[in-house]
């Protein structure tokens, strides 16, 4: 993000459209799919090429990522073990860890092996119309 506004404009586009181009958008009437969720992104989100679907949008948390490694596993760690695949003993329902960085314009939360970011812009709803079913989850996402 901090480097977001210095992009060219095709690059701004690509980034706010995310996966949802003409070929998936095609692909997905050819389904019969009627309905796409999607997460909220820092950058905003481009809706321009989706038309005759409804979308919805979870707010106000994002996803970036999953791992395979659990960050919160406390009890292997006791145990003298590395961060490693493991049974999964649901410690991540009990916390979470907030992750800072310098390059990041926003804190990241780590909730088990997932990592997700708060977008409280909620300029992302000023999209003609075309968003018309919010999901907000008020809790970090399990």
């Amino acid at each position: 993000m901090n480097i977001f506004n210095d992009l060219p404009e095709i690059t701004k586009e690509y980034f706010q459209t995310g996966c949802i181009n003409n070929y998936f958008i095609k692909f997905l009437k050819e389904q019969d799919i009627k309905r796409i969720e999607l997460d909220n992104l820092l950058q905003g989100i481009r809706l321009d090429n989706i038309k005759d679907m409804d979308v919805s949008l979870y707010l106000p948390y994002g996803y970036i990522t999953t791992s395979r490694y659990c960050f919160s596993n406390f009890n292997n760690r006791k145990k003298g073990r590395a961060i490693g695949i493991y049974p999964c003993e649901k410690e991540c329902q009990r916390c979470y860890f907030v992750l800072r960085n310098n390059t990041m314009t926003v804190p990241l939360f780590l909730k088990g092996n997932t990592i997700f970011f708060e977008n409280k812009i909620w300029q992302l709803l000023d999209n003609k119309g075309i968003v018309n079913r919010i999901i907000y989850q008020q809790n970090i996402p399990i």
